[in-house]
């Protein structure tokens, strides 16, 4: 009887080792499941963005191509030569050029800025002269590598600009349509920008 007391005392020791044996197993089962489904959701997610990064990349690369030519039109103001200053020419001119391999369409001074836009209400600053000659008109196309020279002037005398204030334009803003027939604006030498 000892013996079977034995027994069945070791026969239920082992039957609770197997039941630790089996809860354990089934435990680091499930730790593994979840740690495979974590890496399944980061590697989901780690391709959402790369795709989203692709995608990204492919637009600003598609708008890096089309601002390509516009970033190739500048603008450069010209001043006049003593000699012509002598001779009472005083505009300026500002000078649009067309470095790329294309037509450029419409060429404009969209304005002229300087340091002081405002004198006791009045307005002041540079405008395009529009009745230069009789003969002058602005360019409808500036092809590959040619340039037109707008003659500019100032609205106010200068003698009426206030304390500090330039009367040389800070900022040329130039507009025109390039050979895909978009429309840019451009500041200076900044980033062209679409016109909407």
């Amino acid at each position: 009887m000892l013996v079977a007391s034995f027994v069945v005392a070791l026969v239920a020791a082992l039957a609770a080792v197997a039941a630790v044996a089996y809860a354990r197993g089934q435990k680091v089962a499930a730790d593994r499941s979840a740690t495979a489904s974590e890496r399944a959701a980061t590697a989901a997610e780690l391709s959402a963005k790369a795709a989203l990064t692709a995608e990204e990349r492919a637009l600003r690369s598609e708008q890096d191509m089309a601002a390509m030519q516009a970033r190739l039109v500048t603008s450069e103001v010209i001043y006049p030569t003593p000699s012509e200053e002598v001779q009472g020419f005083d505009f300026l001119r500002i000078e649009v050029k067309n470095h790329s391999d294309a037509p450029v369409h419409l060429p404009r001074i969209a304005e002229l800025r300087n340091s002081s836009a405002w004198v006791t209400g009045f307005q002041i600053g540079w405008k395009v002269v529009e009745d230069y000659t009789d003969s002058y008109r602005d360019p409808e196309v500036l092809g590959p590598g040619e340039s037109h020279r707008f003659p500019a002037e100032f609205v106010i005398d200068e003698s009426k600009l206030p304390k500090g204030a330039t009367w040389e334009p800070t900022a040329v803003v130039i507009s025109f349509t390039d050979a895909r027939g978009v429309r840019w604006r451009r500041t200076g030498n900044e980033e062209p920008r679409r016109e909407l």
